[in-house]
């Protein structure tokens, strides 16, 4: 399993947004984003069509949420 963490900038945004994505075994499992909503960070989950139960450890997706949001920086 792994994290992987992208900049972007969608257009239908204010600001800066960073995507998380877990892939296990090379399939991307699932698809996050990270972003302010007057001045706070939120997290949104697409889950796949059909998912099931998503479990992972919580330590990591802590440390890869924490990552996204120094990534945007400070609050200007």
């Amino acid at each position: 399993m792994s994290f992987e963490i992208f900049k972007t900038f969608p257009p239908d945004r204010e600001s800066a947004c960073a995507e998380i994505v877990v892939r296990r075994n090379g399939i991307m499992e699932i698809h996050a984003e990270v972003f302010r909503v007057g001045g706070e960070l939120t997290i949104r989950m697409f889950p796949p069509i059909g998912g099931e139960v998503w479990q992972y450890p919580l330590d990591e997706w802590m440390r890869s949420v924490e990552r996204a949001a120094a990534m945007l920086g400070p609050d200007a």
